[in-house]
């Protein structure tokens, strides 16, 4: 490595790691649906050892199945 490939990459460095975090885009809390860790609704099951949490979806309702791409029974 030459001395000037190793002078660019020592200023590149220093001006990343000074650079401010700050720079995130702010998120559009219209455009996404948010759930506080405090609006989570937790459930025990009927031994009272485990709780669960839905956090998308609807557990009454039937779901993709394992079975492969086509879906069809069998294959």
């Amino acid at each position: 490595m030459t001395l000037w490939t190793r002078t660019f990459a020592l200023t590149l460095l220093a001006r990343v790691a000074a650079a401010p975090a700050g720079y995130g885009a702010d998120i559009d809390r219209a455009a996404v649906d948010f759930t506080t860790p405090a609006d989570i609704r937790w459930v025990k099951n009927a031994a009272g050892t485990n709780e669960q949490a839905v956090l998308f979806g609807d557990p009454s309702k039937p779901g993709p199945t394992s079975r492969g791409s086509s879906g069809s029974p069998g294959t």
